[in-house]
């Protein structure tokens, strides 16, 4: 935090004890005029509950507005699939949907195919469990064959699991997510 200097001090707590509003608008004009939130709460070594309070009840309704809103999950799916296939562009993404910053849909992305993961491997932990059950001890467990022809049923399964998203992600959306054959490149 920046050593504030005495004249700020007087100004920024007024006669009963709580903070000036001309502080309050100053520090607001600062994160208006583009200065992020978290610089300016340290510039003045702010509270980050006192600094969000004032950000949802002192500032502009242009810039409350244009605050991260939280999405939908089926919404940040639609995005990652639409940036996933190539349809949409992660900066397109951000500009459509208001998002600060690429890393936000990156991170997206990253979470999901490690659930999806999670989800296969659990499922394919799952039936070598059940096939070395149905095996007496002296039988040799399920060979690969077998064992890959499971994990191609769920890669399957997800398959269809996905294209149920899409679909209904275009639906309620209004928007199309799949690419038509064809299309040029841009």
């Amino acid at each position: 935090m920046e050593q504030l200097g005495e004249e700020m001090l007087k100004r920024r707590i007024s006669v009963n004890g709580n903070y000036a509003r001309e502080f309050i608008k100053q520090v607001l004009a600062e994160i208006e005029s583009g200065i992020s939130a978290t610089a300016v709460r340290l510039k003045y070594g702010l509270n980050g509950g006192t600094l969000d309070y004032w950000l949802t009840n002192y500032t502009s309704e242009a810039y409350r507005q244009n605050r991260r809103k939280i999405l939908p999950v089926h919404t940040k799916r639609a995005i990652m699939k639409a940036v996933q296939n190539g349809s949409m562009t992660i900066r397109e993404a951000m500009s459509a949907y208001n998002i600060q910053s690429d890393t936000t849909i990156k991170r997206w992305i990253l979470s999901e195919k490690k659930q999806m993961n999670e989800l296969v491997g659990s499922n394919t932990l799952a039936l070598k469990k059940e096939q070395s059950s149905e095996h007496s001890p002296d039988q040799k467990p399920a060979d690969e064959t077998e064992i890959l022809r499971q994990k191609l049923a769920d890669a399957e399964l997800k398959i269809r699991a996905l294209n149920t998203l899409i679909d209904v992600a275009e639906e309620q959306l209004k928007i199309n997510i799949r690419k038509k054959p064809g299309a040029k490149q841009s």
